[in-house]
């Protein structure tokens, strides 16, 4: 256990460096909008699994380059947002479904 959290906090520290060399400066919320962009693809492609979260993440990085090439940069959270939206309103467990089962009593 004490392998894996050094290792992911290797990992995120890297990727703080990466980031803060591409755009520049260095903010204490730099990441607020990547993890709040997984959080929703997180609860679109189901809680808990995996392979929903790795097809959705794909996904919205396609739907983002698009309304890049087609519109402005700056409606790609518009985007991320109203997906999520539109998936809670049809499919509340995601697309993939949850994964997490809930215990009866």
């Amino acid at each position: 256990i004490a392998t894996t959290f050094f290792i992911s906090g290797a990992l995120a520290g890297a990727a703080g460096f990466f980031i803060g060399l591409r755009f520049g400066k260095i903010d204490p919320f730099i990441g607020l909008s990547f993890g709040l962009k997984g959080l929703a693809i997180m609860i679109i492609g189901g809680l808990g699994n995996v392979y929903g979260s790795m097809v959705l993440g794909v996904l919205v990085g396609f739907v983002e380059v698009m309304m890049v090439a087609y519109f402005s940069d700056a409606y790609t959270p518009v985007a991320v947002w109203g997906l999520l939206i539109i998936i809670l309103i049809f499919a509340p467990n995601g697309l993939f479904g949850s994964q997490i089962k809930a215990e009866k009593v």
